[in-house]
């Protein structure tokens, strides 16, 4: 009998394979059917290609990003994250927070 993980223990899985940046973590984490929607990109991406060229671009494009969890919210089978990304610059200002 295979256990299901939690919506919650997916979710935190998800943020523990960005702070590793592992890309196949990351994408074993994904339906075959999921969708990713952001403004970063101008088409949605589809399945485990789409999941693994996103995040392979975004370590490429910013090698020290990493991300602090402030809350978790969790109804059901939904999740709700709050949470703050970093990436520097190379004379050390953020190039985003």
């Amino acid at each position: 009998m295979t256990t299901v993980p939690s919506p919650r223990t997916v979710v935190e899985n998800r943020f523990a394979a960005v702070r590793r940046h592992d890309v196949e973590a990351i994408v074993a984490l994904y339906a075959n059917d999921a969708v990713e929607t952001s403004p970063a990109f101008c088409t949605e991406r589809s399945g485990p290609e789409g999941v693994r060229r996103t995040y392979t671009e975004l370590f490429q494009a910013f090698p020290d990003i990493t991300d602090d969890v402030t809350s978790i919210v969790v109804e059901g089978e939904r999740v709700a994250v709050q949470f703050t990304a970093r990436s520097k610059k190379p004379d050390g200002s953020y190039a985003f927070e």
